[in-house]
């Protein structure tokens, strides 16, 4: 296996027009074809502005379009292992092959004592649908790759914001 990730500071629209930051961390394996392309997309840990859920549509849509457009390395997984080559992002975010999981680490979020790790599913209009919180041990059954893979250190989710 060769796993490998891609992180970002990304940002996008808010509400009321606020630029809102997260991190999104993307992980394939290049060498196994049935694998999973998980997107990891975390709340920073102090910041407040319009929350990773509540832009859950903007963050993904935006998301999977620069990545398509931008950033040919990681484009070339996503089609490969979605078995998707539009350039409509609905039809990357609604495959059973792309896992979206919606982050919130200890210190953030309606339950600031652990962490929280939620599916986001999506319709192919771009509805989004939240499954049961899951535990660590759930999300890397549920993705195939281990926890130091999928998530990134807490320290790295609480930089100081612009």
């Amino acid at each position: 296996m060769s796993i490998q990730h891609s992180d970002k500071d990304f940002r996008f629209l808010g509400f009321a027009k606020t630029i809102g930051m997260c991190h999104i961390r993307s992980v394939w394996d290049d060498e196994v074809e049935k694998s999973k392309f998980v997107v990891i997309c975390s709340q920073y840990r102090n910041y407040a502005g319009t929350s990773v859920t509540n832009s859950v549509e903007v963050i993904a849509s935006k998301y999977i379009d620069e990545v398509l457009t931008e950033n040919l390395e990681v484009a070339e997984n996503l089609r490969r292992l979605t078995r998707v080559s539009s350039t409509n992002v609905w039809e990357y975010l609604g495959n059973s092959d792309l896992i979206w999981i919606e982050r919130y680490p200890i210190g953030t979020g309606l339950s600031e004592w652990r962490e929280e790790l939620r599916r986001v599913n999506f319709t192919s209009n771009g509805e989004p649908w939240w499954d049961v919180t899951l535990d660590i041990p759930e999300l890397q059954k549920l993705t195939g790759y281990s926890a130091d893979d999928l998530l990134v250190p807490h320290e790295a989710l609480s930089r100081p914001m612009p």
